[in-house]
């Protein structure tokens, strides 16, 4: 068994095998500081979240007035067109048009995955009930600008060289030579019943990214910008998030015919924390087997093989190459 000890958030000791259910089933607790944001000359302190998208703008020349995202970073501020575009109540700035912190092609202003999420994921009223994929801390807008436009923008081969960086990342050389390198159609926020052998009441999960290929092979991918990783549900305190995407797609994947299911995360390149969180699933395979008894054991310890970890830095590189 490895030796894979996350840190800070995750930080628990794995002597041995033992040992694993407890590293597994204690609630970490995360605290977040409080930070009083003002507006001052039409400026803001810009964000992980915001910096990402601005950048993937950047390397698009040919991006249209209306497709690009309407705001600048200058040395490290956001800068406003005007303090109208924002709602800002709380600590936390949220776009009113939640188009002008994102990247949205003119073909895609009507595309049904976006209109869905932007109508049912919102703020309460103190926001103006405007959707959440407006805040300057948004995982979803990042998750669109980035992977939609490599679908449409970038050349066929660009998933397999992301996917294959986040599998060196996590260890897992020995099933890169398996990954096929054809081209995957994504589908976004995919909601995918839990399997029908788990015994707790569970809803729909949401996974970020869907990607199949013609081979039918499917990955999934959980998009991670600021927040760890939840380690508890709403109906069962013990089952992490990680887990549980994994146990929905590999139950989904069995029951529509899929030849291969492989889990991905995409973080940010210096989130030590949520790497060796993830990492920790590829080098003590025991832990997806205590997280999933009613799976099957070889099968799980299998899956773990094929763990990849992207980054949104792994994506811009390869958007600077290609595009």
């Amino acid at each position: 068994m490895g030796n894979t000890n996350p840190s800070g958030r995750y930080a628990k000791a794995i002597p041995s095998a033992k040992k694993l259910y407890e590293f597994l089933f204690e609630p970490v607790e995360t605290s977040y500081e409080e930070v009083k944001i003002e507006i001052k000359d039409n400026n803001l302190p810009t964000t992980y979240s915001m910096e990402l998208v601005y950048s993937m703008a950047k390397i698009l020349p040919d991006l249209k007035n209306d497709e690009k995202p309407n705001f600048q970073i200058i040395d490290g501020n956001l800068i406003l067109e005007n303090t109208q575009q924002i709602v800002m109540p709380g600590k936390v700035p949220v776009f009113r048009n939640f188009s002008d912190r994102m990247i949205i092609f003119n073909e895609d202003k009507n595309h049904v995955a976006l209109v869905q999420k932007a109508s049912k994921d919102k703020f309460d009223h103190r926001y103006e009930n405007v959707p959440r994929m407006g805040s300057v801390n948004s995982e979803d807008a990042v998750t669109w600008s980035f992977f939609r436009t490599m679908e449409i923008k970038a050349s066929s081969g660009w998933f397999a060289d992301v996917y294959i960086r986040g599998l060196e990342r996590a260890g897992n050389h020995e099933t890169i030579a398996v990954f096929p390198g054809e081209s995957s159609e994504l589908e976004f926020w995919k909601q995918i019943n839990p399997p029908e052998n788990y015994k707790f009441k569970e809803g729909r999960s949401e996974i970020d990214i869907i990607a199949c290929n013609s081979q039918q092979h499917i990955v999934s991918i959980e998009a991670k910008i600021h927040s760890p990783f939840a380690q508890t549900t709403k109906y069962n305190e013990n089952r992490c998030q990680f887990a549980r995407m994994i146990d929905a797609v590999s139950d989904f994947a069995q029951k529509n015919s899929y030849v291969c299911y492989w889990p991905a995360v995409c973080i940010a390149q210096n989130d030590q924390e949520n790497k060796n969180y993830i990492k920790s699933y590829v080098d003590n395979p025991e832990l997806l087997v205590f997280q999933l008894p009613h799976r099957d054991k070889d099968e799980m310890i299998e899956l773990t093989k094929r763990i990849s970890i992207l980054t949104w830095e792994d994506i811009l590189d390869i958007a600077q190459l290609i595009l």
